[in-house]
């Protein structure tokens, strides 16, 4: 059985892949992340993390504004 060897646009889709989800399991579980003491610290985090998601989603041509 010959051994398939993929292309260089295939590796790198491959790559475009498993990075977007290594950063969704680390957005998810940072979202999920609980901490009863320092409620409003995971907010902020929380916050934080939203912005960086909608910053990397909506084309650079929107400006957003947080706050």
């Amino acid at each position: 059985m010959e051994k398939y060897k993929m292309t260089k646009k295939e590796k790198v889709i491959r790559n475009i892949k498993t990075n977007y989800e290594q950063m969704e399991r680390s957005f998810v579980e940072q979202l999920a992340m609980r901490h009863d003491i320092h409620g409003t610290a995971i907010g902020t985090h929380r916050e934080e993390l939203w912005e960086q998601i909608f910053e990397m989603i909506i084309p650079k041509k929107f400006v957003l504004k947080f706050g």
